[in-house]
């Protein structure tokens, strides 16, 4: 177990005290490891930024780890090319956006004008629950492609169970979402991408809400084999802002 300061610290202004953070490494493996209490991150993975243009972390691994009480994400995934976190809780993140029980979001700038990257990364077999907003987050300020999300289970969160955004060519699978004060599975910005197979029960919005608020690209996405069960809508496709095209739903069960 690794125990952060979060209870006594007094420097407001400084970020980065993480209980694990692991920067442009290649090849970690980390199992069974506790982080709690952090005053920002439990888990942060992300490149290195001595010089520009950063390089991110490779083959980077949680398993079977615990995040708990962190004030701002219990793992944030900044900057990774091929990794996962498998198993575990990443629970009771609270204090400070965006305050994910699991954030990918990777840096706008990379040091050097450009994004930073999160590529061929899975997130699979994590309980993600009590959380301030989501369970599980996928924004792309920088480059997201190929990130998976399977087999997860998220709940009594206080927004959203997880959140997809501003990412291509990934899939949200086979993934249990429930009980939580916003929508279960929320999707925008995102192309070339497969929502199949996931069970949303008793959110208070949509079970699976795709949209674009934003003036980009939404298209070409499968929602199919879902099961939704008690929430406010069961599927929902919103081009209301801006347009969303080539969206294929099929083979869902909605019940009431």
């Amino acid at each position: 177990t690794v125990q952060g300061d979060r209870a006594t610290h007094v420097n407001t202004g400084v970020f980065g005290a993480c209980c694990v953070a692991i920067w442009g490494s290649t090849d970690v493996f980390i199992y069974n490891v506790t982080a709690k209490d952090s005053y920002t991150d439990g888990f942060w993975i992300l490149y290195n930024d001595a010089v520009a243009p950063y390089a991110e972390s490779r083959n980077v691994h949680l398993i079977n780890c615990t995040a708990d009480n962190n004030y701002r994400n219990g793992a944030s995934v900044i900057g990774c090319i091929g990794g996962s976190i498998v198993g575990g809780r990443y629970i009771n993140s609270n204090g400070t956006a965006p305050q994910d029980g699991i954030d990918v979001e990777p840096n706008a700038n990379n040091g050097s004008g450009g994004p930073s990257t999160v590529s061929n990364f899975v997130v699979q077999g994590v309980h993600a629950y009590g959380n301030s907003t989501t369970g599980i987050e996928v924004y792309g300020a920088g480059t997201v492609e190929y990130v998976d999300l399977i087999e997860n289970f998220c709940y009594d969160n206080g927004a959203q169970g997880i959140v997809y955004r501003s990412a291509s060519n990934g899939s949200v699978d086979t993934n249990t979402v429930y009980d939580n004060a916003a929508n279960g599975i929320s999707a925008y910005s995102v192309t070339n991408t497969a929502f199949n197979n996931n069970i949303t029960s008793k959110n208070v919005q949509a079970g699976i809400i795709i949209q674009n608020p934003q003036n980009a690209l939404t298209q070409d996405l499968v929602i199919d084999g879902n099961i939704s069960n008690e929430n406010g809508t069961g599927i929902l496709v919103s081009g209301l802002t801006n347009q969303i095209a080539n969206v294929v739903v099929s083979n869902n069960e909605i019940f009431s």
